[in-house]
């Protein structure tokens, strides 16, 4: 089994059916992922939101668990999880307990957040979200001697960290303390790979990771200009990260959508991508259809146009 977040794994961020009852979001997230496991995927992985934020999860490392539970191969993990919100420890505490339970299994990407209804509805204050966000980083990639086993554990052996971020400072403070990067959705690959180069000058060796939306074939009418609208509006209320979406979603025939995803890859310098399938309002049926075909039709070709 590949190590998590290996140089060329293309893993699956899953994106929960809002409008469903949550019992069957839940049901939907967890056939998903067998899906994914069985198409080839590397690994599978959530996003976090609050509030009934459409397609996300407010707990995505609780979810991740319960993926890992169905599953047999694939790794997991919250890319990213919001540690603006949370306090640096218990950050710690719940990811060092969850690889305890899936030792090998389990990859983590810390982001501060921008979405304000994000912190007003958990009440925490927006504009502490890059302090809290640091505290954590540095919690998690130092963990203080405690008498938690399972924290001494992650600490001798910690899972594939990654800190989310689209600053040269950003990517500094990553090397300095030994993460990996994971760079905002859609971003501009050339953009992303100056900041990979900051990254390796800065001494950091750990992976970088891009987040892409693809659909295969054309994607159902008006869906991609409602998932535009979902994230312009959401960015335009709370400080968005930079960059972010400024890349439209790529579509089209297998073979053209591996040779785009090819070409970014080289452009940004990433060492392993995250695909998402997500567009709001399409049924969970399309999104198994399209799993299965990416691991019939793009993952394969993905694979010898990155080799």
């Amino acid at each position: 089994m590949p190590a998590p977040l290996a140089p060329a794994s293309v893993s699956l961020g899953l994106h929960a059916a809002a409008s469903q009852p949550a019992a069957r979001q839940v049901e939907a997230l967890l056939a998903e992922a067998v899906a994914a496991e069985r198409a080839g995927f590397d690994g599978v992985t959530l996003s976090e939101h609050h509030d009934g934020f459409p397609g996300y999860m407010p707990q995505p490392l609780l979810a991740a668990g319960w993926i890992l539970e169905r599953t047999e191969r694939v790794w997991s993990g919250p890319l990213p999880l919001l540690a603006g919100v949370r306090n640096p420890m218990l950050t710690l505490e719940q990811l060092a307990w969850t690889a305890a339970r899936h030792p090998g299994r389990l990859v983590a990407s810390l982001a501060a957040g921008y979405a304000r209804a994000d912190f007003d509805f958990l009440e925490v204050d927006h504009d502490c979200r890059a302090a809290r966000l640091g505290a954590a980083l540095l919690t998690v990639a130092s963990p203080p001697l405690t008498l938690d086993r399972a924290i001494a554990d992650f600490a001798a052996a910690p899972p594939p960290l990654l800190a989310a971020t689209a600053t040269r400072r950003g990517v500094r403070r990553a090397a300095a303390l030994g993460l990996g990067v994971l760079f905002p959705e859609g971003g501009d690959a050339a953009a992303q790979r100056e900041l990979v180069d900051v990254y390796r000058a800065a001494g950091g060796a750990g992976p970088a990771v891009r987040i892409r939306s693809v659909w295969l074939g054309d994607p159902p009418p008006g869906a991609a200009v409602r998932r535009e609208a979902v994230y312009r509006e959401s960015a335009a209320a709370g400080s968005g990260p930079r960059g972010a979406f400024a890349e439209p979603l790529l579509h089209g025939e297998p073979d053209h959508v591996a040779s785009m995803l090819a070409e970014e890859v080289s452009c940004s310098a990433a060492t392993a991508l995250n695909l998402r399938l997500h567009l709001p309002g399409v049924p969970a049926e399309r999104i198994l259809d399209q799993i299965t075909r990416c691991g019939e039709e793009l993952l394969p070709t993905l694979a010898e146009a990155w080799a």
